[in-house]
């Protein structure tokens, strides 16, 4: 048999196919790679944003609702003291929770109102109680109001939960955001 003899140039252009060849197919390996990436991170990204909106909206409601808390334990302390409205308290002149069947009571809170988060005649978010001591000359009285955030008509839902009820076994339908103020009871 004959030898084979090659051309001078020839193993060097086969070298050099084989080298185009292997990069065309570790390109396509690289693009099913990224593909497969962003298939398993996206969900991991898309939850991560929903928890930072959520725990965001939270720290927002309870802003707004600490400004209500103390807008409402103000206004009420203010009718209590100054304007001499006590049966506003079921106790009198003690301590106890607000009459909320009381007209001036409810004309306090139901007045309150911050869009998208309380609405106007919301008096059943409110929750006061009065504290008077026996001695009101050796400590202050005070007026401790209660707000709740509620989903309503014209609110938004908290928490947002896109895929219903029950999502990922978790209900979060009982979740409330609550925030208290207290006030003291001008005397005059």
């Amino acid at each position: 048999m004959g030898r084979v003899i090659s051309a001078p140039g020839y193993n060097r252009a086969v070298r050099i196919q084989n080298v185009f060849a292997r990069r065309r197919c570790s390109a396509g390996y690289s693009i099913v790679e990224v593909t497969m990436a962003i298939a398993l991170l996206l969900p991991l990204l898309l939850f991560t944003i929903y928890v930072i909106t959520q725990i965001s909206e939270y720290f927002v409601l309870k802003q707004q609702l600490a400004f209500v808390a103390r807008q409402a334990a103000k206004e009420i302390a203010f009718a209590y003291g100054t304007q001499g409205l006590t049966q506003m308290n079921v106790g009198g002149s003690a301590s106890g929770a607000a009459n909320i069947n009381n007209a001036n009571y409810l004309q306090v809170v139901n007045g309150i109102s911050v869009p998208g988060i309380i609405n106007r005649n919301s008096a059943s978010q409110f929750s006061v109680y009065f504290n008077i001591p026996n001695s009101p000359s050796l400590t202050k009285s005070y007026v401790t109001a209660t707000v709740t955030y509620r989903n309503g008509a014209g609110l938004p839902v908290y928490p947002w939960n896109p895929l219903g009820a029950g999502f990922a076994g978790i209900d979060m339908s009982g979740i409330r955001v609550n925030s208290c103020c207290s006030w003291p009871i001008p005397h005059t």
